[in-house]
């Protein structure tokens, strides 16, 4: 007869609820460490993307600059097709300008400046980080 009420009583059923509680948030944290780790990954990459495209923009301004002072320098449309490298803010990048045809005389259609004669160059410019 005292075993059954030995099976019958409840001791030791609250510790057994905080055991499978302690089981129940110790999966609960390890889920929330894997996900933020798995966000500051996410992060490091969305930084990486922002410094390769911010580079590559560089380099094309760059690109664009050193063409506007080789044809300011020599007072006409320049035939020399500038390339170059620099870095920004720790990315590294390379330019190159691609000459794309001879100079056309074209006049200009719309604008404050419609009817006036101008010289056209077509320049294809590559950035690469």
């Amino acid at each position: 007869m005292k075993q059954l009420q030995k099976l019958k009583s409840e001791s030791g059923i609250a510790a057994l609820i905080a055991l499978i509680m302690v089981g129940m948030l110790t999966l609960i944290g390890l889920a929330a460490i894997s996900t933020s780790d798995d966000e500051v990954t996410i992060t490091g990459n969305e930084l990486q993307e922002a410094r390769a495209f911010y580079a590559a923009e560089a380099g094309l301004e760059a690109a664009a600059a050193r063409l506007h002072f080789l044809s300011d320098s020599v007072g006409t449309i320049t035939t020399t097709m500038p390339e170059g490298e620099g870095n920004l803010n720790g990315s590294s990048f390379s330019f190159e300008t691609i000459d794309l045809g001879p100079v056309e005389i074209k006049t200009l259609s719309n604008g404050t400046l419609a009817g006036l004669h101008a010289q056209v160059k077509s320049y294809a410019m590559q950035s690469m980080r």
